[in-house]
């Protein structure tokens, strides 16, 4: 798990910002999709220690940040705006990435009710 810290920790190297935890989610979903889909012996227990990775590292260095900006609902205006900043490139993003996109915020708060409900 030495690499998967590594590239939590890279995600995060200049600065917590919407997008930022946006990309470690989306990228959490998409490892754990990979490794159940394919069907990768083991794939429960790694699934856990990624799902534990991301939790901790949420709850050590990001819950800071969310809390900073008015919680759940300032991390969803900071997605609001960082998703405004980036309308020129979503102009390119075929509807069925859009879906995607809506899958990972509605994912964002489910992951910041859980965070809260282990809080």
């Amino acid at each position: 798990m030495d690499n998967l810290r590594r590239i939590i920790q890279g995600v995060f190297q200049h600065g917590i910002t919407a997008g930022h935890v946006m990309s470690l989610l989306i990228f959490g979903y998409r490892y754990i999709n990979y490794l159940v889909n394919k069907g990768i012996e083991g794939a429960e227990d790694i699934c856990r220690q990624i799902m534990s990775s991301i939790i901790k590292y949420i709850k050590d260095y990001v819950v800071t940040w969310i809390t900073s900006i008015g919680g759940w609902n300032g991390f969803l205006d900071e997605v609001k705006q960082y998703v405004s900043d980036q309308m020129a490139l979503i102009q390119y993003v075929s509807r069925q990435n859009m879906l995607v996109g809506f899958l990972v915020v509605v994912t964002a708060v489910n992951v910041g009710a859980l965070l809260w409900r282990y809080k």
